[in-house]
């Protein structure tokens, strides 16, 4: 597989946040279904935090 050119890696990652935000966006409408994923969210995130999985590299924007 060719390697992206930075600019597309860029469009890439502008367009994952996006459809993110627009997910998060729907999510909200529903309360409950919004209580019960960011809920599995938080501890999937805890659950790297508290493991060597987890990485401060990957959790800078810029490297998104």
């Amino acid at each position: 597989m060719a390697e992206q050119t930075p600019a597309a890696e860029r469009a890439q990652r502008i367009k994952f946040r996006q459809d993110l935000g627009r997910y998060y966006e729907e999510l909200r409408k529903d309360p409950q279904r919004y209580e019960r994923e960011t809920k599995e969210d938080s501890e999937w995130l805890l659950g790297r935090i508290l493991t060597d999985d987890w990485n401060e590299e990957d959790n800078h924007p810029e490297n998104w």
